[in-house]
């Protein structure tokens, strides 16, 4: 099954430029034909907020018996968040494996996403980073310095970092 963080100002058809959900189906689902659309399951998001949490915990479940994703990538932004999750994020609601939070960015900020258990009961977990303006979030954290990101303690995680961020 594969998922995808969202937030909720972007619709759930997926027609906001820096949608999660039309960046997955644009960039890799639509080259992989093995992966069908019932194993696909998008965050439930629309123009109006999140959808409803406890619902989306539920088809989860039922796409993943075990409670737990095989492989998870992350991503990490300049501010030290990942999945949605930020330095000031608040939560609004939560089931044992999503949430609702709220975000102060200025894009979108209603988003619903993972928990850190869910990630860190993963097999495997990925965190790719790029672009230049990573640079001191990855001196910092290589310093010790905590961010939401430090929260992901998968026994099995690997960093993909952008030569020019070392």
């Amino acid at each position: 099954a594969v998922v995808s963080t969202q937030s909720g100002h972007y619709g759930r058809g997926c027609e906001a430029a820096h949608a999660n959900a039309r960046d997955l189906k644009e960039f890799l689902l639509g080259d992989i034909p093995e992966i069908s659309p019932s194993q696909v399951h998008f965050m439930p998001v629309s123009e109006a907020g999140c959808g409803d949490i406890s619902a989306y915990q539920k088809e989860f479940l039922s796409a993943n018996p075990k409670g737990k994703f095989n492989y998870i990538i992350l991503g990490l932004g300049s501010d030290g968040h990942t999945a949605s999750l930020f330095p000031s994020s608040k939560p609004i609601s939560k089931t044992a494996d999503f949430k609702h939070v709220e975000v102060d960015t200025g894009i979108s900020p209603g988003r619903m996403t993972v928990t850190f258990d869910l990630i860190n009961r993963s097999d495997w977990v990925s965190i790719l980073v790029t672009g230049s303006d990573k640079r001191d979030i990855i001196k910092d954290i290589k310093q010790g310095k905590k961010f939401p990101v430090s929260e992901v303690v998968n026994a099995q995680l690997t960093w993909f970092i952008d030569e020019i961020l070392l």
